[in-house]
C-alpha cells in the first residue's frame, strides 16, 4: 500500500495518510502503526520538510477533536490577519473503524457504534459552525458539508443504512442479475454516486433549496476556484 503524496500545497495540513482501517503502515512494516503527520511548512516543494510525525499509531479516540483544534487555531489566525482562507476538513468519520472519544459512547438513540461516531461527527462539524458565526463570519462563507460515498454494505451495521436503493440486482447471478457484483456504494445507485451534500451561503443560496441537478466532486475544486476568480486554476481543470 503506498501512501498518498506528502507535500500538498496547504499551508497547514495534519493527516494520516491511509485509510482508518488498515491501521498498519504496510510498505514499511505490519507491526508499524499508521502515522499522525503535521505539516507546517507551506507548499513544500522537498523531502526535507513536512514530515514530523507528532503520535505513532494515530489514536482514532482522539483524532477528530485534535482536527478540530486546529481547525479552529487556523481560522482565528486567519480572521485576526483579515485573510481570505480555505479550509479542507475531511473527518475520518463516517469510516471504520468507528473509534470515538468516550463521552459520545451510548449517546445515540439505538446506542450504536456507528450512531455513536455519527454523534461525535454532529458535534464537531456544529463546533465549526459555531467559531465561523462567534466570529461573525458565517455570512461570509460557502460551507459546504459532503462524504465521497455513502455505506459499505458488507460492514453491516457499521456502516449505518443505504436505504431501499441498493443496486442488490448486482449481487444476483448472471442473467438474471448484474454477476454477483457488490452493492451499495459499489453500484451507481443509492449510496454510491447519490450521496450527501448540503452547501450553506448566506445571501447567495436560498435556504431550503434543493436542487436534483448531477454534480461530481470533481467539479468542486474548478468551481471553488472560479468562485475565487482563480481562472488559472480554471483552465487547468478544464483540461483534466
Amino acid at each position: 500500500v503506498k501512501v498518498c503524496p506528502k507535500d500538498a500545497p496547504f499551508y497547514f495540513e495534519q493527516k494520516h495518510e491511509h485509510a482508518d482501517d488498515l491501521r498498519r503502515v504496510i510498505e514499511v512494516d505490519l507491526t508499524v502503526g499508521i502515522p499522525l503527520y503535521q505539516c507546517l511548512t507551506p507548499r513544500c516543494q522537498n523531502d526535507n520538510c513536512n514530515k514530523e510525525i507528532i503520535e505513532q499509531p494515530v489514536n482514532l479516540s482522539t483524532l477528530t477533536q485534535s482536527y478540530i483544534d486546529n481547525d479552529r487555531r487556523f481560522i482565528q489566525r486567519s480572521v485576526k490577519a483579515k485573510q481570505p482562507f480555505f479550509l479542507y476538513l475531511p473527518l475520518s468519520h463516517m469510516h471504520v473503524l468507528h473509534d470515538y472519544a468516550q463521552q459520545f459512547k451510548d449517546t445515540s438513540a439505538l446506542q450504536s457504534i456507528y450512531g455513536d461516531a455519527l454523534r461525535e461527527l454532529d458535534c464537531h462539524v456544529n463546533q465549526t459552525y459555531q467559531l465561523l458565526k462567534d466570529l461573525g463570519i458565517l455570512n461570509e462563507i460557502l460551507l459546504i458539508f459532503t462524504s465521497d460515498n455513502g455505506p459499505w454494505s458488507s460492514k453491516c451495521d457499521l456502516a449505518g443504512n443505504p436505504g431501499p436503493f441498493t443496486g442488490a440486482w448486482q449481487a444476483l447471478p448472471l442473467p438474471s442479475g448484474g454477476g454477483e457484483g457488490r452493492i451499495a456504494k459499489f453500484t451507481t445507485w443509492e449510496s454510491g454516486h447519490r450521496v450527501p451534500f448540503i452547501a450553506h451561503w448566506p445571501g447567495m443560496i436560498k435556504p431550503g433549496t434543493v436542487s436534483n441537478a448531477i454534480g461530481s466532486h470533481l467539479d468542486m475544486m474548478s468551481t471553488l476556484a472560479n468562485l475565487a476568480n482563480f481562472r488559472q486554476i480554471v483552465a487547468l481543470m478544464e483540461l483534466i
